[in-house]
Formats: structure tokens, sequence, C-alpha cells
């Protein structure tokens, strides 16, 4: 991974979580007295070579994590399609008894009115 100062970091992590130049620079713990100034000096930095393949490499590792590979997919789908792997879905809450037994009692007193 590249090596950057400590401020440099800070403000490529923030960039990855905000998208934003002026206040990832603003809350990085640079000396900035005005928004404009924020702004430019965040442009600059997203221009820095080392800086830039920072924030590339990072988004390429949290891609990496976030997205399914094809053999984990291909796993994943064998085994539901052989009934290796079920779903755990609980039967019964609260909230579904309650509807279940409103629906039911509602059932009940139509076929009885009937």
């Amino acid at each position: 991974m590249t090596k950057l100062t400590p401020k440099q970091q800070a403000f490529a992590d923030l960039y990855i979580e905000t998208a934003n130049a002026t206040t990832s620079y603003k809350n990085s713990g640079y000396s900035v007295k005005s928004d404009k100034a924020a702004a430019v000096e965040g442009s600059k930095l997203l221009r820095n070579p080392k800086v830039r393949a920072y924030i590339e490499e990072r988004m390429a590792q949290k891609s990496a994590q976030r997205v399914a590979k094809q053999d984990e997919i291909l796993s994943f789908l064998t085994q539901v399609m052989r009934g290796e792997l079920t779903e755990q879905v609980p039967m019964w809450s609260r909230r579904r008894n309650a509807r279940t037994r409103r629906q039911e009692s509602f059932s009940q007193r139509s076929c009885k009115s009937r």
C-alpha cells in the first residue's frame, strides 16, 4: 500500500466515505481559512499520485469484499440445488401471530354467518 502522511491518509479515508473533497479536507486535520480554500486544497490532494493510488486501491478492496466471487456464487447455488442448504426463516413472530389470529378470527366469523 502507498505510504501517506497521517493527514493525507485521513483525507483519503474521509473522501472514500463522503466523496466530498472540501469536507474531507476540513475534517482531516488540515488548517483551513475558508470553504473555497479547502475546496482548492482538497482538489490538489486528489491530483496527488500517492493519494489517488491509495484511494483507488482502497476502493478496489472494498469492491472485492462487497461483491461475491464467481466460485462463491456457484458453490452457493450448487448447495441450494442439492438441498444441502436451506433458508433459516423464523416461523413465528408476535406481529405475524397477531395478524394470523385476526385473519383466522375474521374467516371464522364469516363462515359462521353463512
